[in-house]
C-alpha cells in the first residue's frame, strides 16, 4: 500500500503488521511500526485504527521500560474502544494492560486487571476468547503470588469455560 497518499488501508496494515510483531515479542521492532501506524490513522481520521495501533504502541512501550507511559497509552485505548463498541480491541486493551502490569512485576494489579477484563466478556460474549486467555493470565499471577485457592478457582472456571480443553 503505498506511503502517499496517506490512507486509512495502509494505517490498517501498519497496525496489524505491528501488533503480530509485538505479539512475537519484539517489541523494539514493533513499537516504530506501531508509531507510523498511529500516526497515518491520526492524520486520516481513523480512530478505530488509532485505537488499535496505539495499544500495540502501548504494550511495547511498556515491555521496553517506558512503564507508566505504555500503560497510559493502553488505557486510553480502552475508552476508544469502549468509545466506539469495538469488542476486539476491549478485550486486547485488558489483555495487553494485563501484560504491561505484569512486566512491571506489579501482579496485585495485574490480577485486578484481569478480574475486570474477565467479568467484561462474559458480559461481552467473549468469555470463550478474551475471558479465558485472562483467567489463564489471573491463574499465573495468582500462583506466583501464592493465592492457591484463589488460583485453582481461576482454574476450574477456566476448565468450565472451555469445552476444548486448551486456549491457545
Amino acid at each position: 500500500i503505498p506511503a502517499d497518499p496517506p490512507s486509512a488501508a495502509r494505517a490498517q496494515a501498519l497496525a496489524g503488521y505491528a501488533q503480530i510483531t509485538m505479539l512475537t515479542g519484539r517489541y523494539s521492532d514493533a513499537r516504530p511500526i506501531a508509531a507510523e501506524a498511529l500516526a497515518l490513522a491520526r492524520a486520516v481520521d481513523a480512530r478505530d485504527i488509532e485505537g488499535h495501533a496505539l495499544n500495540t504502541y502501548g504494550l511495547a512501550r511498556a515491555a521496553l521500560g517506558e512503564i507508566e507511559e505504555g500503560l497510559e497509552d493502553v488505557q486510553a485505548t480502552l475508552a476508544i474502544a469502549e468509545d466506539l463498541g469495538i469488542l476486539d480491541d476491549i478485550g486486547r486493551a485488558y489483555a495487553n494492560w494485563y501484560w504491561g502490569l505484569d512486566l512491571a512485576g506489579r501482579l496485585e494489579e495485574s490480577v485486578d486487571v484481569a478480574m475486570r477484563g474477565i467479568e467484561l466478556s462474559g458480559r461481552m460474549g467473549l468469555m470463550r476468547f478474551f475471558g479465558t486467555h485472562l483467567l489463564c493470565n489471573a491463574a499465573d499471577s495468582l500462583f506466583r503470588l501464592g493465592r492457591w485457592e484463589e488460583c485453582e478457582r481461576a482454574v476450574r472456571r477456566l476448565a468450565a469455560a472451555l469445552d476444548t480443553g486448551v486456549v491457545a
